[in-house]
């Protein structure tokens, strides 16, 4: 339910955990599925703001934003 509200940048309440560093918001079973505008999912916003932790979730390196990058992709661009 909580996935499916959203708010003008398409953001869930996943999203804001995220943005919050909120880490249980990636054990969500949408933390790989609910996308924003940019296409970021709860998991590209825990990579910006450097959570090592999403290396333990299965789709660290699958799932892609509109820009085609992964949460990897972006924790490594800004993290290394």
């Amino acid at each position: 339910m909580a996935s499916k509200i959203k708010n003008k940048e398409g953001n869930t309440p996943l999203h804001t955990l995220a943005d919050n560093d909120i880490i249980i918001s990636m054990d969500h079973p949408d933390a790989s599925k609910v996308k924003n505008n940019d296409g970021d999912t709860p998991l590209h916003i825990l990579a910006k703001h450097g959570i090592e932790h999403i290396f333990q979730h299965p789709d660290v390196e699958k799932v892609k934003n509109n820009k085609g990058e992964t949460p990897a992709n972006i924790y490594d661009k800004k993290h290394h």
